[in-house]
């Protein structure tokens, strides 16, 4: 994509890496630190592995059609998922059932944050860096850990709060670079303009 990966911006997304590995603790990389941790299910790593592929390649088709409305890509996922949805569901021998009650109200609040959140992303792809927009994209993970414990009441242990911490301070990092280079680059403009008179 021609889009430059710069020094800081790769320390961050292998802080970021580093965050996700402390939340998610998979066995394979706890037991090189001599941490125990509870071994992973095959199928579900095996699914979680083909997914970060899939939301990848689908990050790289959304920077190249960046000039798309984000809202119509998404329109696009969700004509998708409303196809494919009954058919895995299917596969995988799901039961149909008909929500009841106060069901409605949270398959409503899902729908609804995950077309806004889905349609922020596209814009993000649109207007930053590939590398930059799906690194920041990791803050997601942090909020899930949040919610995990405030919502859920599961409970954590410090190497999840180091996670979710080495996470959330890149995202305090990259925030702080995008605001120096908009200062430098209005910083410079009027200089410009001056040395032309």
């Amino acid at each position: 994509m021609g889009e430059a990966l710069g020094l800081l911006d790769a320390a961050g997304s292998l802080l970021c890496l580093s965050g996700v590995m402390l939340i998610s603790k998979p066995t394979f990389v706890m037991s090189l630190v001599g941490v125990e941790a509870a071994p992973l299910p095959f199928y579900g790593t095996l699914g979680a592995i083909f997914a970060a592929f899939s939301a990848t390649g689908t990050y790289v088709l959304l920077r190249y059609a960046r000039h798309l409305d984000p809202i119509v890509s998404t329109n696009y996922f969700a004509m998708v998922g409303i196809a494919l949805s009954p058919l895995f569901g299917w596969a995988f021998g799901e039961a149909w059932h008909l929500p009841l009650g106060y069901d409605w109200v949270k398959l409503f609040l899902l729908a609804v944050l995950s077309v806004a959140g889905q349609a922020f992303m596209n814009l993000g792809l649109a207007l930053q860096t590939a590398a930059k927009a799906t690194a920041m994209n990791y803050i997601q993970v942090v909020f899930a850990f949040a919610f995990q414990v405030t919502l859920l009441h599961e409970g954590s242990d410090a190497l999840s709060v180091a996670g979710a911490v080495m996470i959330a301070s890149w995202g305090g990092v990259a925030l702080a670079k995008e605001a120096l280079a908009s200062r430098r680059a209005k910083a410079v403009r009027p200089e410009a303009t001056a040395s032309k008179v």
